[in-house]
């Protein structure tokens, strides 16, 4: 095996089957619209969320004239609400702020990029939140040592723990881009080094094109899709970083095989850094890279099913915390039902060194015109959530589409929705779906006492009750509940006897 550090390698890719077995994600509410903003704001130009995906950040460039912001919005249950739109302060008229975005897992610290603040020089802001209240911590960040225009904040990353920032500014040096780590000491952020400029690659490869970071910040992946091999410009190339101490060191250097493919248009990295994913729209596809012993290689290349026109599957890339989920958008020109430019997500699990796609392409509810969906995309920490961006729908006003997972009910035959609880009692739900009232009929009387339990696809609870030992029927009035998709779980003891899911009209 090559020593990365030393020496560029081409990466083959391996040949992946597509599984043909339904994801079952349901999109949470309507297509999640940020108010209070312009009408062409191309909110979801970037999103973000939480590890457990209840904090949304999603970039709005259009705002005020180009300015730029980011909107935070909360989860309750499986619908969202707007909390607040964050500007930072320090900014020049069209700084195009919300380019990029980027939040830690416990949804209190987020960065935001503007790659245009200052004629194109480019910066990022740091938000917290206290008390429910988003507030900029310090000053913008400017990384030091850029060159010319640098466009610093096209791409932001941030670690786990919210303590380690990355700024991308692809076209530093003439386009042979760079990136720039801040740490946080108290409330203050510091640069960590010097600019970042990978080795092994050749002039304009737009470095910091996209960034991603491990999530206690010691593992970096920087994007560079102007990179070239023999191919020529554009062939594209990733850069892997570690951090030791206060320094970075460059762990390997990857490029595509051939051909213009912008390999590192959009990269994404695990918690543990050990597993890398990197968007190459112009070749449809992305690459899968993995770390042993410090030494990195190349896992898998994929791309979804269903092809239709031209989609740029990989224009943006986001893994599960443990590596083994992921989802990829393609929102620039992918044409659906005569829409150009529709655009939308597919979904991959790992199993062993395998990726198999999940279930049809994504394409969100209630779009309009070129809604460019895939544009950006994010996933919760356990894999069973996600994000799509679409900063195109309805003429730039731009929305976010938010997926969860269904658990599957058990069923045994020749029952419908029934299977045995507890001492061979089964149980009957009907009507299902429904809108309000809904029945729970055992076929004899429980033992014990017993609670009955609806959670949302995330696993809160949103209705809980006792049933009585002896209780045969039962009837609980979910007209208080959102319409969605939910799971009933009847427990006896301490543990879930029956489970089921329940679609809420």
């Amino acid at each position: 095996m090559r020593n990365c550090m030393k020496q560029s390698i081409s990466i083959l890719f391996l040949c992946l089957g597509v599984s043909s077995v339904r994801a079952q994600f349901y999109q949470q509410s309507p297509k999640f619209v940020p108010g209070g903003l312009v009408q062409s704001s191309y909110s979801g130009t970037s999103v973000d969320v939480s590890a457990d995906f209840s904090t949304l950040i999603t970039g709005a460039t259009g705002v005020v004239g180009a300015a730029g912001a980011a909107v935070i919005c909360n989860r309750s249950g499986s619908n969202w609400a707007q909390s607040q739109v964050l500007i930072g302060s320090g900014a020049t008229f069209g700084a195009n702020q919300g380019c990029s975005v980027a939040i830690s897992d416990d949804g209190n610290t987020a960065i935001v990029g503007g790659p245009s603040d200052d004629v194109d020089a480019g910066a990022a802001w740091v938000f917290v939140r206290s008390g429910g209240y988003w507030s900029q911590q310090g000053a913008k960040l400017i990384g030091t040592g850029a060159t010319g225009k640098a466009f610093q904040g096209y791409a932001v990353a941030i670690s786990g723990d919210g303590n380690t920032v990355m700024v991308g500014g692809p076209n530093d040096n003439s386009n042979l881009g760079a990136a720039w780590v801040f740490t946080r000491s108290g409330g203050s952020w510091i640069q960590q080094g010097t600019k970042l400029v990978g080795s092994g690659g050749g002039a304009t490869e737009n470095q910091g094109f996209s960034v991603a970071l491990s999530y206690d910040g010691s593992t970096a992946l920087v994007g560079a899709p102007g990179g070239r091999n023999p191919g020529g410009y554009g062939v594209g190339a990733v850069y892997m970083y570690k951090r030791t101490g206060g320094s970075w060191i460059q762990e390997g250097h990857m490029w595509w095989l051939s051909g213009v493919a912008s390999f590192g248009a959009s990269v994404a990295l695990s918690a543990d850094g050990n597993t890398g994913i990197v968007g190459a729209p112009r070749a449809e596809s992305v690459g899968v890279l993995v770390r042993s012993g410090g030494v990195w290689s190349a896992q898998a290349d994929f791309s979804g099913s269903l092809p239709v026109g031209s989609q740029r599957q990989g224009e943006s890339v986001a893994i599960s915390a443990d590596g083994n989920r992921a989802v990829i958008g393609g929102g620039s020109f992918h044409i659906a039902g005569g829409t150009a430019g529709a655009g939308a997500a597919w979904f991959f699990k790992r199993s062993g060194s395998t990726w198999s796609q999940e279930g049809a392409k994504f394409i969100g509810t209630g779009a309009s015109g070129n809604s460019l969906q895939g544009a950006s995309v994010a996933i919760s920490s356990d894999g069973r959530s996600f994000a799509v961006g679409g900063p195109g729908d309805n003429s730039y006003r731009g929305a976010v589409w938010l997926y969860s997972e269904v658990i599957p009910a058990t069923t045994t035959p020749p029952y419908t929705n029934v299977q045995a609880i507890v001492n061979d009692v089964r149980v009957k739900i009907y009507p299902n779906p429904a809108s309000s009232l809904i029945n729970v009929v055992f076929d004899q009387p429980l033992i014990g006492q017993s609670r009955m339990l609806f959670t949302d696809a995330l696993g809160k609870v949103v209705v809980a009750h006792d049933i009585e030992g002896g209780s045969k029927e039962y009837t609980e009035d979910i007209a208080v509940l959102s319409p969605g998709v939910y799971v009933l779980n009847i427990q006896n003891g301490e543990n879930t006897q029956y489970k089921a899911v329940i679609v809420k009209e």
